[in-house]
């Protein structure tokens, strides 16, 4: 399975520090096992939601082509303020 970042996820990334950037990608691998804590977004086919620590990844599932793209990485705080993809 295929990984693929967006433009905000991996800006959001290189300003992590190196040990927080490290957890979050470990965590992000083992979505090609589909395994984490997942929820489906309600009304948006394929989108679901990555909760790791106090971050949370907006993700999409291409069934298809077996890929899943990252929308975008919040903090909690900021996810439930609405974030920029509802």
């Amino acid at each position: 399975m295929e990984l693929r970042y967006e433009k905000q996820p991996e800006k959001y990334l290189r300003s992590l520090d190196t040990t927080t950037r490290n957890k979050l990608k470990e965590a992000l691998e083992k979505l090609k096992r589909f395994e984490g804590d997942i929820d489906r977004i309600q009304g948006k086919p394929n989108r679901f939601r990555l909760k790791i620590y106090h971050y949370r990844v907006l993700f999409e599932w291409v069934k298809g082509t077996i890929v899943i793209k990252f929308i975008e990485i919040l903090t909690r705080g900021q996810a439930y303020k609405g974030g920029r993809h509802k």
